[in-house]
């Protein structure tokens, strides 16, 4: 039986309908997507392209959110029928990683496995373009589906594709949306009044908006300036982060946690402050500048860091939960050298990592983890 499978580059996927929607690149919170308005698109696009043949499923190749978890749109993209969400990940900066080789890796699974005939794809990336050869050398069918500016979209991958396929505007504009404008008072200025007059006879535009806070008295401000100018500097806080290597001979021990930031000051201890600072400044320091005070600014915290007895910790516990697992054939096909490791075995080391370290790991430590795993093998 003859089937087709979508495979839709989430990336590409936003930027280009941003494009169309405003007529220049745009954050992805600028757009409303209708999921049902897309799915039916995507399906008709099956369903003309190829009369007669299944679908197999559509794919959404994406990056998580900042947080490395799922965002409001990868949980409507999993209600959707027929769709199947698969998450990358991002690194220290905050682009996303691994997505382009995850495509192309399921693009060859199918294809070797003639799960199916005919591919289609929406994406315009030029790193794509060696496994769609490869695919199409294993006997795969490519269609390209483009949208937005042509500009966008690789020659190198436009001429390799079996077919190529256009989304004009119009098709855009039916699942894609400008966002909801923020309402109006929510822009509005809440700065003080810049002059006497402008306070004294407020237009009548303003008479209708939320009142300003107050300023402050001249008077009490140039005491709390001077008082400022009177307070000791504070001394510099050394804050070194931790290692993680003392973890390394109990791996099951909870994460260090990062230093809980101090309480603000509550209302009564700056109006205590205020006071002390009108009464009497030759006293001494108000409270509110103390070094000792809640209110004292502390260092930002540093999180803990990896050391090599965490690295080797950490690829031993991913080894025998792997081992133990329904993956465990997998690691008989993983190489010791150069070669990457199996997706799903990547994630496993990478989670059981972040799980160990109580955070997402940085690129290196990656790095250095995938080689610590690879020395077990």
């Amino acid at each position: 039986m003859s089937r087709v499978a979508v495979f839709i580059d989430a990336g590409y996927f936003w930027v280009q309908a941003t494009h169309v929607v405003f007529g220049a690149r745009g954050a992805r919170t600028s757009l409303t997507i209708d999921y049902t308005a897309l799915h039916k698109k995507v399906l008709d696009e099956v369903a003309a392209q190829f009369p007669g043949k299944d679908l197999l499923r559509v794919y959404w190749y994406d990056g998580p959110d900042s947080n490395g978890s799922k965002g409001p749109d990868h949980l409507a993209i999993d209600l959707l029928d027929d769709f199947k969400l698969r998450l990358g990940t991002r690194n220290v900066t905050g682009q996303q990683k691994a997505v382009d080789g995850m495509l192309i890796s399921d693009l060859l699974t199918f294809a070797q496995s003639r799960a199916i005939e005919n591919a289609i794809l929406i994406t315009g990336d030029a790193d794509l373009t060696p496994g769609v050869v490869s695919a199409q050398a294993l006997g795969l069918r490519v269609h390209l589906v483009t949208i937005g500016p042509p500009a966008s979209t690789s020659p190198y991958l436009a001429a390799e594709a079996d077919k190529k396929i256009v989304w004009d505007p119009s098709v855009v504009v039916s699942f894609a949306k400008p966002a909801a404008p923020l309402p109006a008072h929510a822009s509005t200025s809440t700065s003080p009044p810049t002059s006497p007059a402008h306070s004294a006879a407020p237009s009548a535009q303003a008479a209708g908006a939320e009142t300003s806070l107050p300023q402050t008295p001249a008077p009490l401000t140039a005491t709390l300036a001077a008082a400022a100018a009177a307070a000791p500097q504070l001394a510099p806080v050394a804050n070194q982060p931790p290692a993680l290597s003392a973890r390394a001979a109990n791996p099951e021990a909870p994460a260090q946690q990062p230093p809980a930031a101090a309480a603000p000051a509550s209302n009564a201890s700056i109006g205590t402050s205020v006071s002390m600072a009108q009464g009497n400044l030759t006293q001494g320091t108000p409270a509110a500048v103390q070094p000792d005070s809640p209110a004292a600014t502390l260092p930002k915290p540093v999180l803990p860091t990896l050391a090599a007895a965490d690295f080797a910790a950490i690829a031993s516990q991913a080894r025998t939960k792997i081992a133990a697992g329904q993956n465990a054939g997998l690691l008989a096909t993983a190489s010791s050298g150069a070669q990457p490791l199996p997706n799903i075995v990547d994630r496993a080391v990478l989670r059981t990592g972040a799980a160990y370290a109580g955070r997402m790991l940085s690129e290196p430590e990656k790095r250095q983890l995938r080689i610590a795993f690879k020395a077990l093998l």
